[in-house]
């Protein structure tokens, strides 16, 4: 059995869903997100100094998720699947790849920098498909609010993968990615494809 590995943003559909989710939540809390405006910007600001490390995240995600009780968020998760699915743009081409993979009897690993939750909401298919194994950025509670434990990109992507696949190091068959970022990971794959946003691969090894 081969595996083989996907991105999911600017992959499998040409949406950032982290990006469109944070956007949501600062758009759907109006009266909170002028009330807590100046901290929002300062929060911005430090998250684009840091905008590769977790903690760079932290502070804008921690504050738009304030004072919201998980019922709450439960109930904005399940409105921003709804607009998010009736505004993606998926990648077909990918998808098709994909279903290919799985037809030929590979296993298919997608590792996103979206959240785990998110993912599992937005895209149920995926997370409960017996030969799709999804790995996303994790979040916890944390003091009224919620902040991300480990955000699933760059070398990270890597070590979530191993701690999945543990103590087996996966090594993939195939690779498709829209981003370089995403080496650590290609660097498992015996051949790896860069994705533009018409779906078109081009080899990178």
């Amino acid at each position: 059995m081969n595996y083989i590995f996907f991105d999911l943003d600017g992959t499998l559909h040409q949406q950032d869903m982290l990006e469109a989710y944070l956007k949501f939540m600062i758009r759907i809390r109006p009266v909170w997100t002028v009330l807590s405006f100046p901290i929002l910007l300062g929060c911005f600001l430090f998250y684009l100094l840091f905008s590769k490390k977790t903690w760079g995240l932290n502070p804008l995600f921690f504050m738009i998720h304030f004072g919201l009780f998980r019922k709450k968020q439960i109930r904005l998760i399940q409105a921003f699947k709804t607009e998010f699915l009736d505004e993606v743009q998926p990648v077909n081409s990918m998808l098709k790849q994909m279903k290919q993979h799985i037809q030929a009897g590979d296993y298919v690993v997608i590792i996103s920098g979206s959240l785990q939750s998110l993912i599992e909401t937005v895209y149920p298919q995926l997370t409960k498909h017996k030969k799709i194994k999804v790995i996303g950025s994790q979040t916890q509670p944390f003091l009224g609010s919620t902040i991300l434990t480990s955000r699933c990109s760059g070398r990270n992507k890597l070590r979530l993968l191993d701690e999945q696949f543990s103590p087996e190091k996966i090594k993939f068959e195939v690779g498709y990615t829209d981003s370089l970022a995403d080496l650590p990971v290609l660097k498992r794959c015996k051949w790896a494809y860069l994705v533009n946003e018409n779906g078109k691969i081009t080899l990178v090894n």
